[in-house]
């Protein structure tokens, strides 16, 4: 292309600047026209908490999620309900311990978003029975489907519900042991919920740097996204920092907001912990290597980077990590932590 350019002279450059600076033009536009999202300044910090990621880390899953909520003072939580945790025989649904974590965030005041459906936080990202291998297509998603009513019926009642968050980055093909993406599956898993609870919100989530959006807004009356700064395993490289500033976020919600308004733009999961390679638990891994991509240092940087986004209400990936290193002697994060709530 360069060498077709300076062939054709500086008329050639002069005319592909102008098409890039009139196309700039038109997104710099629609991103800055309404309607759009304005910076906050107050943001609202929250917490995801997995049971399972605190097992592989060898915690006492109850103790831990206790001793966070209350060491850290949390007011918003994010919780995974694991359909392979809950249904792990067809029909038959325990929900003994994800009542129990409700009911103690309610017990604090603590307002929290229940993540349902197959696809939601924690490798392998689906976390499906085992049962449900064997069924055709059909049924698996009929068992699906059937897993979205009984647990939104069993967890409406509960006050401190604010939100549904329906499947968790559920077109991001490109991470995770997952199926493709089916958008009328997604489609119906949205209007159960919405059918046997019309009075709260449905949060769709995408990649903050992979992700379209558009797909996931479509469905959502909250957009969802996450935030990593530092991931592993690009190419060549052992690990890779996105080069966005913190305002791209809200540009990019800006502009998707032209086409598929939404109501609220949080960000899901901020970048807490290690993106650590070949392992889905930072802590099997050596504290040096942990710290190349998450430090205490690091951390505050992350912290400054996620306030200038202007993005109100954010919940931080890695609250089981900050506690384990405390319980090591580390308590340097969990401390920057702390004064955030």
């Amino acid at each position: 292309m360069i060498f077709f350019l300076q062939n054709r002279g500086r008329g050639a450059f002069k005319r592909a600047f102008l098409v890039l600076l009139f196309v700039f033009g038109i997104l710099a536009f629609l991103v800055l026209s309404g309607p759009y999202f304005k910076a906050e300044k107050n943001i609202k910090w929250g917490i995801t908490y997995s049971k399972i990621q605190a097992i592989r880390m060898g915690l006492d899953w109850q103790a831990a999620y206790i001793e966070i909520l209350d060491g850290l003072n949390v007011n918003n939580l994010r919780l995974p309900v694991y359909w392979n945790d809950v249904e792990e025989q067809q029909g038959n649904y325990d929900f003994m311990d994800y009542d129990w974590m409700v009911t103690e965030a309610a017990k604090r005041n603590i307002n929290t978003i229940l993540v349902i459906g197959r696809r939601t936080p924690r490798w392998p990202e689906c976390h499906v029975p085992s049962w449900v291998s064997v069924l055709d297509q059909a049924s698996q998603d009929k068992a699906l489907l059937d897993f979205i009513q009984v647990v939104v019926t069993n967890f409406k009642a509960h006050p401190n519900i604010s939100a549904w968050q329906v499947e968790n980055e559920p077109f991001l093909s490109t991470f995770g042991e997952c199926p493709e993406a089916d958008p009328g599956l997604l489609r119906k898993e949205v209007e159960i919920v919405k059918t046997i609870d019309p009075s709260r919100p449905v949060i769709i989530t995408d990649s903050g740097e992979l992700g379209d959006w558009l797909r996931a807004a479509k469905n959502a009356d909250i957009f969802g996204t996450t935030m990593y700064r530092k991931v592993g395993g690009w190419g060549p490289f052992k690990y890779a920092t996105y080069p966005l500033p913190p305002q791209f976020y809200r540009w990019k919600a800006n502009l998707i907001n032209r086409f598929v308004p939404v109501k609220k733009l949080i960000v899901s999961e901020l970048q807490g912990e290690p993106w650590v390679i070949g392992t889905p638990t930072a802590s099997d891994k050596p504290l040096e290597e942990q710290y190349e991509t998450v430090n205490p240092k690091y951390f505050k940087e992350i912290v400054t980077y996620a306030k200038a986004t202007g993005i109100g209400e954010i919940y931080w990936w890695g609250a089981e990590w900050w506690y384990w290193l405390k319980l090591e002697g580390h308590d340097e994060i969990w401390n920057t932590a702390k004064e955030l709530f």
